[in-house]
């Protein structure tokens, strides 16, 4: 996976997105924001490129009201 793209499907209901190695609550102080009716791409490049800790995980959150999010893995064949 080099891409990853996050619709939020909700009306008027932000998500927010963020790297992180705990369960801290996300806001729009400390994550990315992806208002309602819109989408956010990720371009984490190619496996040589990534942070190799392995203990960040892409966490997902919204406030008031749950949201629905459709993500999308984009793969190539470069390493």
């Amino acid at each position: 996976t080099h891409t990853i793209v996050i619709l939020n499907n909700t009306a008027g209901t932000d998500a927010f997105v963020r790297w992180q190695t705990g369960t801290a609550a996300l806001t729009a102080a400390n994550a990315s924001v992806v208002p309602g009716g819109s989408s956010l791409t990720l371009s984490i490049g190619s496996v040589s490129q990534r942070p190799t800790d392995g203990a960040s995980s892409l966490y997902f959150d919204s406030v008031g009201s749950a949201c629905t999010l459709q993500i999308t893995y984009i793969n190539g064949l470069d390493l």
